[in-house]
């Protein structure tokens, strides 16, 4: 595991006084650095130095940290040279403990503070009666030693007498008042803080005081560190350190990130002179410098979200300015104690403690109840993460003063806090903290349903690709799930699309709607086994939509049951629409709603729910996408709740929207039981609300994930490919033109610019191929719907192979069987036939410039002579050259052997100066990545694509690249044994093991899942590659010399699957019986085993025994997959001459099989009249007989099974 985290509190070692948090790791992959103040605190390297400040991310062995206070800046840090104070979770985040297999979340946590005050009272002449704490003498600190500090060992700091020590987080809050990112509430609408402007108070150095014209225009000076300064942020668009400023003799400033009260600052005369002051008049021969007194929210920028459905309708009406005052007379008051807030806007604070529950729930009993303890804690804090550096202030002031009276040492008192009361300085209150060290402990709820307590500095933060399922998510389960076409115009007048079973390609091809059978909340989970307990809703009535991101308006979950079932995790399925996350902000019914907004609810009639047509529960699908108007959204999910609010209603004339906030809150628990506890603010007071999931109307989101209907939901790139400005600049040296392959022979065999051909040949060569496809006439259309025929250029002139048409110009279906070649199809191949439905950007129009046309060209040559052999196939189309399919067979001894993997390649009009598109046909049915690399939606995250930026340019992509480089690429470094480590961030990890149990995990479902690609190929034969699937896969010949080695005898790999898988599965049963006879767990040995469950050879193991959860899918699939090689075998002959393999060495089925070959050999000569050639270049004697009865005799046709045959007399092997 790494050593440290983001955000972790840390020590400098070499200068204690130096804490700070981390803010980059090399885990994480960042932009490359801004306006950022850094010095050389530390020595690093300079070449290490300047890759960082280039790329942004850290280098292994570093991290970035931003210190406590502004000017000490931030630097690059060697991970030796800091020592971890502390480590802040928020709550949700999935941790784990070291040499723990098992993941737990954090439901809560406990958090205290140690704090240095910002000013300390002092005795003056003048009415000002405090000064800056960092300017108080350091006396007391020579008589402190660690017995009496309450920091950790390793941090010092100047005065550690005056620290307040274990201040929990519920006494305080955050000095600012409003923030970017703040959620207000005013006259019942919702909205979101985008812009604070800023009003500030200095205090000069004669005890002048000054509201200041522009705050933008204060700066902070920078201590000389006697450090290197390696960056300074921007000013006034100069970059630096170019350009060092001075202003009033201090050497360096800097625009400060946030400006607090104490902060030193310096400005110019004029920002001073044209300021508003308070106290005194401007005097030119003062130092324009000074501390800050207060800082208030001037103005904000609102973005309104959504209205409360219970409010009267005036309120919805309503235009809500875009810029808001806070303060009623911020810019006019006399004396700080005299500035009014306007009561209309309403903070929504997270932080407030909550000490009652009530119960919405439609069974709820009790109204209101005392919390009750969670773990060891009540209740739950939400904003529990003050970092080091942070100014808060103490909620009640005067109860802190009594609390934290201090302690006497050595006759000098210690950690007291000395209030200072606003009437010695001028009204301001000037009771502010900062937080100099943090102790944070979390309460976990782990994956097997238990909960306990921890250090925090003991649990590490888990930031995998793909989250852990934990208890309370809620699931559903793969059986009996539906899907249908999303139709925006249903309950218009249209007809109801069908239901259909779930498949995973036609749900990414075309919006679907998700109709799941079973929905579920997990109680517990064994991660080892893959099995998850779940507690199952009675009877779900959910609809999935937007690619399962959000659920449909009229999706309910309804009560639970009591039944609970042990199931596989890869059975059950998530999505981003079933997620319930702590600290998602949600919209409920309010407790007391306006009687008036009520009775409207009650008249919706469900006609008017349909012409709503209102199928979104999430806010950032409410734009001009869809048309669906707000209030009628709103409205639609309101009425569904009417019916439960309480009986207590408002008259509209005793209405207050201001005081009605209690519709809008944020997850603060999700339960197993089917709840959640929502937390809301209800008179300045935190309330935590108990609720059903029906009862949440809404959530407020801000993910950009969610996809628009209009666009094509195939084109998951989201880019066009005419960005020349991402590749125009790429050197002609990234990449070498010759490709390195085993024994470090050219793949093209293409010595140079002499090969490529003139648009003249270019012409030539396409006549050529379009003389030679075979046009059929009506007749032979129509005797043939399937079949269409292109010519194979590894043939003899004229010779031509079957290829499967469209898949709308099937009438029926077909086996696979019946596009068994007679010999091995060529690696490389030019389909004369449209691209197929499904074919990545098959809509777009086709580059055709002689430029383009003579480097594919090149292309070709290279794709048809250089492939390697039995692993990559490739099909082009001759009407659109710009699009290719590619078939990439899964290594052997990873967890992709022999299984087979599509992508579509798109070269567009700026190839080759750009890469091509690529785009992954995943068939993983939902149960997430197979591969690191490999998205659902069909991404491919590679350098060589251009859609990762790797770790070099050398890495990216050329005009040199070829389209081969990119398919091996694609074969050798994303299909491995261990894809785990492919993700960002985990590179390298493969030689520590630190992740070698989820390494392992992941092992095993990618081997799982491309098991169950096998068998979606083989029942769904892809468009273009029928005859590559069926020779690669079904039983031939005994004796085929071109075969690969793997499947020399003739059985295809589909024989190969099944045996390996099975004998997998056997291995692990041994491995596991040893330990059951013991009466143990089920717990393997450690040993790891091949794809044929051996473990005699290190270079080939990649899994560990199977899980449970594994056996039970796998068993499925294996099911499956020899019901598919049982019907093949009967619709094959298995070849012209031989035998026919069995599978295990079964022979049952011998007579199914003669019976079969005779009408695979009939079915071979009722082609022939479209095979070229084919009398003279048959050698099968068998065949002949049958041509010659087929020419003698009228032929009787009829459907056995899905294969098209023609039956004749039994013919006798001759």
């Amino acid at each position: 595991m790494p050593k440290f985290q983001l955000h972790d509190t840390v020590v400098l070692r070499p200068d204690s006084t130096l804490v700070g948090s981390v803010e980059r790791t090399s885990q994480l992959e960042s932009e490359p650095l801004e306006e950022c103040l850094i010095i050389a605190h530390t020595h690093v390297p300079s070449n290490i130095l300047e890759e960082f400040v280039h790329s942004g991310t850290p280098p292994n062995g570093f991290v970035f940290v931003q210190f406590a206070s502004q000017e000490q800046g931030s630097s690059l840090v060697a991970e030796q040279d800091l020592i971890l104070i502390d480590r802040m979770f928020d709550l949700g985040d999935v941790v784990k403990q070291e040499a723990c297999q098992i993941a737990g979340a954090v439901i809560n946590v406990t958090s205290s503070y140690i704090l240095d005050p910002i000013w300390q009272p002092q005795v003056t002449s003048d009415s000002f009666a405090a000064q800056p704490a960092d300017q108080q003498p350091t006396s007391l600190a020579h008589t402190c030693d660690l017995t009496c500090s309450p920091l950790h060992p390793q941090l010092r700091h100047l005065n550690p007498a005056r620290l307040i020590s274990d201040v929990p987080f519920e006494e305080l809050k955050r000095a600012q008042d409003f923030i970017e990112g703040d959620y207000v509430i005013e006259q019942d609408w919702l909205g979101v803080v985008d812009a604070v402007e800023l009003l500030v108070v200095v205090k000069m150095e004669n005890s002048s005081i000054v509201a200041v014209e522009e705050p933008e225009g204060l700066f902070i000076p920078i201590a000389d560190y006697d450090k290197p300064l390696v960056s300074l942020p921007e000013f006034d668009g100069i970059p630096r350190p170019d350009y060092v400023s001075a202003m009033q003799g201090w050497g360096n400033i800097i625009p400060p990130e946030d400006l607090e009260c104490g902060q030193f600052v310096v400005t110019n005369g004029r920002n001073l002179r044209n300021g508003r002051w308070l106290k005194g008049t401007f005097d030119p021969q003062v130092k324009p410098e000074g501390r800050i007194l207060m800082v208030r929210c001037r103005r904000m920028g609102v973005q309104w979200l959504i209205c409360n459905a219970f409010t009267p309708e005036k309120h919805w009406n309503a235009k809500k300015p875009e810029e808001h005052h806070p303060y009623e007379n911020l810019l006019s008051f006399p004396s700080p104690p005299e500035i009014r807030r306007d009561r209309r806007v309403v903070l929504y604070d997270p932080s407030r403690h909550a000490a009652i529950t009530e119960d919405r729930t439609r069974l709820g009993l009790v109204k209101q109840q005392h919390q009750q303890p969670f773990g060891n804690r009540s209740p739950v804090d939400l904003s529990s993460n003050f970092s080091v550096g942070q100014q808060v202030k103490f909620r009640d002031a005067a109860g802190a003063a009594v609390k934290y009276q201090g302690h006497v040492t050595d006759g000098s008192k210690h950690g007291q806090f000395n209030r200072i009361h606003h009437t010695e300085t001028c009204g301001y209150d000037l009771n502010e903290f900062k937080v100099v060290q943090s102790r944070q402990r979390a309460i976990v709820r782990w994956q097997d349903g238990s909960i306990s307590e921890h250090d925090s500095t003991s649990l590490v933060k888990i930031n995998l690709f793909e989250a852990d399922l934990m208890p309370a998510d809620i699931v559903l389960s793969r059986e009996g799930m539906k899907q249908k076409l999303h139709d925006t115009k249903y309950g218009l007048g249209a007809a109801e699309p069908p239901a259909v079973d779930f498949n995973e390609m036609t749900y990414f091809e075309k919006p679907h709607d998700l109709l799941p059978a079973k929905v579920g909340i997990i109680q517990n989970v064994i991660p080892s086994e893959k099995v998850a307990q779940v507690r199952w809703f009675a009877d779900p009535k959910i609809r999935l939509t937007n690619y399962g991101n959000a659920l449909g308006g009229e999706s309910r979950f309804g009560p639970i049951s009591d039944e609970t079932e042990d199931v596989s995790l890869y059975e059950v399925m998530s999505f981003s629409g079933l997620i319930r996350k702590i600290r998602d902000i949600v919209i409920i019914p309010p407790t007391t709603p306006s009687a008036k907004a009520v009775n409207v609810l009650k008249r919706i009639s469900a006609d008017d729910l349909r012409e709503v047509n209102a199928s979104i529960t999430t806010l950032s699908q409410l734009d001009d996408r869809h048309p669906v108007a707000l209030l009628e959204w709103m409205q639609h999910n309101a009425f569904t709740t009417a019916d439960q609010l309480p009986q207590q209603t408002v008259e509209a004339k005793h209405y207050k929207p201001h005081r009605s906030t209690d519709w809008f809150g944020e997850i603060c628990q999700t339960r197993t039981d089917g709840l959640v506890v929502v937390r809301v603010n209800v008179d300045d007071r935190g309330r935590d609300v108990l609720l059903e999931h029906d009862q949440i109307l809404a959530f407020v989101d801000d993910h950009p994930w969610l996809i628009d209907y209009n666009e094509d939901p195939m084109d998951i790139d989201g880019e066009s490919d005419s960005e020349e400005s991402n590749f125009s600049g790429a050197s002609e040296e990234i990449l070498s033109e010759t490709v390195e392959y085993e024994g470090g022979q050219r793949l093209d065999n293409d010595p140079g610019d002499e090969n490529w051909e003139s648009d003249e040949e270019i012409g030539k060569h396409v006549a050529r191929v379009r003389k030679h496809s075979i046009v059929m006439t009506d007749a032979e259309a129509e005797a043939h719907p399937a079949r269409t025929f292109v010519p194979d250029p590894s043939a003899t002139s004229g010779s031509t192979i079957p290829v499967h048409a469209t898949a709308s110009s099937q009438s029926t279906p077909r086996r696979l069987a019946s596009y068994l070649p007679e010999a091995e199809p060529s690696a490389f191949l030019s389909l004369d036939q449209e691209p197929p439905a499904d074919q990545f950007r098959a809509s777009e129009n086709p580059q055709t410039s002689s430029a383009f046309l003579k480097r594919i060209a090149k292309e070709h040559r290279m794709l048809s002579t250089s492939l390697p052999q039995h692993e990559i196939y490739v099909r082009t189309y001759d009407s659109r050259l710009d699009l290719l399919r590619c078939l990439i067979i899964g290594p052997t001894d990873t967890p992709y052997e022999h299984a087979p993997f599509l992508i579509d390649l798109h070269l567009g009009s700026d190839f080759p100066r750009a890469p091509p598109t690529a785009h992954f046909h995943s068939w993983t049915s939902g149960l997430g990545r197979i591969n690191p690399n490999l998205y659902e939606e069909g991404k491919i995250c590679l350098s060589l694509l251009g859609t990762w930026p790797g770790k070099s340019e050398t890495e990216g992509w050329s005009e040199k690249a070829t389209l081969l480089q990119l398919l091996v690429s694609l074969q050798g470094l994303v299909f491995v044994r261990e894809p785990f480590y492919n993700e960002a961030g985990f590179e390298g990890y493969e030689e520590t093991r630190e992740y070698n149990n989820e390494s392992l995990l992941y092992s095993e479902k990618a081997y799982v899942m491309a098991r169950n690609f096998v068998k979606h190929a083989l029942l769904s034969p892809v468009a273009g590659m029928e005859d590559v699937l069926a020779w690669v896969y079904l039983p031939r010949s005994t004796e085929d010399p071109s075969s690969p080695p793997v499947m020399k005898d003739g059985s295809g790999l589909l024989k190969k699957v099944i045996e390996r898988s099975r004998a997998l599965m056997q291995k692990s049963e041994d491995l596991r019986a040893p330990s059951k006879q013991l009466g143990g767990d089920d717990e393997d040995d450690g040993r790891l085993l091949s794809g044929e469950g051996k473990t005699d050879d290190d270079t080939k193991v990649f899994l560990r025994p199977l899980s449970k959860g594994a056996f039970v899918m796998l068993s499925k699939t294996l099911k499956a997959l020899e019901d598919v090689w049982a019907a093949e075998r009967v619709a094959l002959s298995g070849a012209t001459h031989g035998t026919m393999p069995t599978l295990d060495g079964d022979a049952a089925k011998k007579s199914e099989y003669n019976a079969a070959r005779h009408d695979r050999v009939i079915r071979h000569a009722a082609d022939a009249p479209y095979r070229k050639n084919f009398g003279t270049t048959s050698k099968s004697p068998l065949m002949a007989k049958a041509y010659k009865a087929l020419q003698c005799q009228q032929a009787h046709k009829h459907e056995e099974g899905k294969i098209r045959v023609v039956m004749l007399p039994r013919l006798q092997p001759s």
